[in-house]
């Protein structure tokens, strides 16, 4: 899925043009606003780094950076919690569900639509795969206990694509290498070992489940 791409998606559904994302933020409508910030979330979701991101729309790294974090907010917001706006949500449903037709199904390729911290997703892998937190955070090389750890870094990443992998590799003691090396071992293995497509696919499907919960 191409910037591009992404950009004529939320174009249809918002009925903001790229042109209009890319106004100064005070001359800006709420509707200019949400769709700018959903495209800048999406985009992120997608694996693109801020700078390509600040790119396709024509706004500053800063403002990328500024606008995934007010995205975030709003999904965050409970109903009737100040900030709330029901419609920037319609928006971010409806373009996510336009961006998953047009994929392929797996998942290798599932994007959360929601947040959760670090520690949480530690967990959810250690639930799953039955290693232990204080483990798969730990410097151990057993082999199980690198399969857990690498598929937490992978989701991790999932989670949080505008992250510096240093950032990424913090909650296990690792640094931006070890993870990049963990990236490609996961991608690796969905390719070529059904097994652990499998183990990775339970885990995808437990956030799956929160994600339904929170929609």
């Amino acid at each position: 899925m191409t910037t591009k791409d992404i950009l004529s998606i939320v174009e249809t559904e918002s009925g903001v043009s790229a042109n209009e994302m890319a106004q100064v933020a005070r001359f800006a409508s709420t509707t200019v606003t949400n769709a700018k910030q959903v495209a800048v979330m999406l985009m992120l979701l997608e694996g693109y780094r801020v700078v390509s991101v600040a790119k396709a729309i024509g706004i500053s790294v800063y403002k990328v950076l500024y606008a995934n974090e007010r995205g975030l907010h709003k999904l965050a917001y409970p109903v009737g919690f100040p900030g709330y706006d029901p419609k920037f949500k319609t928006l971010y449903l409806a373009c996510n569900r336009r961006i998953e037709d047009a994929e392929e199904d797996g998942p290798e390729y599932w994007k959360p639509r929601f947040w959760i911290d670090d520690e949480c997703i530690i967990n959810i892998v250690s639930s799953v795969t039955g290693i232990p937190v204080t483990e798969i955070k730990g410097s151990s090389r057993d082999t199980l206990v690198l399969e857990a750890r690498n598929i937490a870094i992978s989701f991790i990443i999932k989670f949080n694509p505008a992250r510096a992998l240093k950032l990424i590799g913090a909650p296990f003691g690792k640094d931006y290498s070890t993870v990049i090396h963990s990236k490609k071992r996961v991608a690796l293995k969905l390719e070529q070992n059904r097994q652990f497509k499998e183990l990775y696919w339970t885990v995808t499907q437990q956030f799956i489940n929160m994600e339904r919960q929170t929609a």
